[in-house]
């Protein structure tokens, strides 16, 4: 998984999350496709689940949290209501991403809401649990995202360019429609790949005539 793009959900989730951690959490994973989390969730079942599921794992120190971000792995952070220091009322979760902290190189950046305030967005995790207290206690976990590739073709009986490229447009059209989201039948606003699809191509021949198209992305949302 291209990590920008896990940047991309995280920007175009947060607003609507920002007050609240394990929110956030669960649309940026139910935007990429992870459906481990129920709605009713909260940050300590988050971390309970996450402990728990085979396809996660706990990753052992921030060098390797860094790298695996990098490679486009999806990382959730977090601790436990008890784990805190006092105890608290709730756990924190937040999303880990691409990037190091400019001003304590070793720190990995992320993005979280916050219960009853703001949280923030693409900042240090040493802004988001105490340093020297709650930082240290916090666990990471990981998984590889699904990335799919789909190509599409179709051959014409005609040598004109100009339907060639129409057809490529619909084609196209076609694509952002069905993943976009906004159908009839599914009001709800996604990312243009929410499900992880990296690349589309798209071929169509007419006669001697041959148009190649690759899609790939997201680099922001499309409403």
């Amino acid at each position: 998984m291209n990590p920008q793009h896990i940047i991309d959900v995280c920007e175009a989730k947060w607003e609507a999350n920002k007050s609240d951690c394990n929110h956030f959490v669960k649309a940026v994973a139910d935007a990429l496709g992870v459906n481990l989390f129920a709605p009713s969730d909260n940050a300590d079942v988050i971390m309970n689940k996450l402990a728990n599921a085979s396809d996660w794992t706990l990753v052992p120190d921030l060098s390797t949290v860094e790298q695996d971000a990098s490679a486009g792995q999806f990382l959730v952070a977090g601790l436990k209501s008890g784990e805190f220091n006092p105890p608290r009322n709730n756990g924190h979760v937040v999303v880990v991403v691409k990037g190091d902290d400019p001003s304590h190189p070793g720190f990995p950046m992320a993005y979280w809401g916050k219960l009853n305030g703001v949280g923030a967005k693409n900042s240090s995790i040493r802004n988001s649990f105490r340093p020297d207290v709650d930082l240290p206690n916090v666990k990471y976990y990981a998984t590889s995202l699904a990335v799919s590739f789909t190509r599409l073709s179709a051959e014409l009986d005609t040598t004109s360019l100009s339907d060639a490229k129409a057809t490529t447009e619909g084609l196209i059209e076609k694509i952002v429609t069905s993943l976009s989201g906004h159908s009839g039948s599914d009001p709800k606003q996604r990312l243009f790949f929410p499900s992880g699809i990296e690349d589309v191509e798209v071929e169509v021949k007419a006669g001697p005539v041959e148009l190649k198209v690759k899609v790939a992305g997201p680099k922001g949302s499309s409403r």
